[in-house]
């Protein structure tokens, strides 16, 4: 049964109505449904094998669907037309391969292929660069790169293009806290300033704390929606559900129960701060 924290059906920017996705017999995905406004920070949660990836696909028209998925009121299905495909930033670790020898070269493809102007191509990618802080990576071959620097530079590819809608799928299991709370923070700003609609999905809840609004998935189903922050005091639920709570985030859920904090973290050691003072 879903637990709907926060009950309401809008209309919406991105719209999956009663997804049932069935492979070898087996349904992957149950009864999906999902409405997301456009310039929203969504996050998708589970546990392992709980459907995460599949739904990103299938949002992102990886795998077609029967007139289910819808963006902006046109369906999202192999007979997608091109513009739709450009609205598309995509991250999937398990589909991400590099085409070329350097990461200036892999950033320069996408704008090939878009017909944008070579004269255009440097600012572009130094501009980008320069915005997620990887201007160091531009000279680096790509077999050199680090798995922390392969998933910034993956992440680059998806905003390349200057993307409508960027859809994550677990894209920072192989950063550092620091690099991952930054890269959290330049997606913040391009959500506020350009009203890009960003959809994530991890199994790690310290990536969630900045979204806007939260599922997760069990068995293939949601079973609990909601805003983020009501989502993450639902402590013994997504216990029960594979889904450990960390200590940092658990406390200063307490601490802001109680009026003594007045955010979640994810740092331990800036919880204790605070407390000290």
């Amino acid at each position: 049964m879903l637990y709907n924290i926060m009950a309401g059906d809008n209309m919406s920017y991105i719209s999956v109505k009663n997804l049932t996705y069935t492979k070898n017999k087996k349904d992957i995905l149950k009864n999906i449904n999902l409405n997301i406004d456009e310039g929203n920070f969504i996050s998708i949660i589970g546990a392992n094998s709980s459907g995460k990836t599949t739904l990103l696909k299938i949002l992102s028209g990886i795998i077609p669907t029967n007139n289910i998925v819808a963006i902006n009121h046109g369906y999202i299905n192999l007979k997608r037309e091109y513009k739709d495909i450009t609205k598309l930033g995509l991250v999937f670790n398990d589909l991400n391969n590099f085409l070329f020898s350097d990461v200036y070269e892999e950033l320069t493809f996408p704008l090939e292929n878009l017909n944008i102007p070579e004269e255009e191509h440097q600012k572009i990618i130094l501009n980008l660069a320069d915005f997620l802080e990887i201007t160091d990576l531009l000279d680096k071959k790509t077999d050199d790169l680090k798995q922390e620097e392969k998933q910034l530079v993956m992440i680059a590819l998806a905003l390349i293009h200057k993307p409508q809608i960027l859809i994550l799928d677990n894209p920072f299991s192989m950063m550092k806290t620091s690099t991952k709370k930054r890269i959290i923070s330049k997606l913040k700003e391009l959500q506020t300033k350009e009203k890009v609609t960003i959809i994530l999905s991890t199994n790690n809840l310290e990536d969630i704390i900045d979204t806007d609004y939260t599922y997760v998935l069990d068995n293939g189903e949601i079973v609990i929606e909601g805003k983020t922050l009501s989502v993450l005091q639902e402590d013994i639920l997504l216990k029960k559900l594979g889904i450990e709570l960390p200590f940092s985030i658990n406390l200063s859920l307490m601490l802001k129960f109680y009026e003594i904090y007045d955010k979640v973290e994810t740092d331990y050691n800036e919880v204790i701060n605070k407390l000290w003072n």
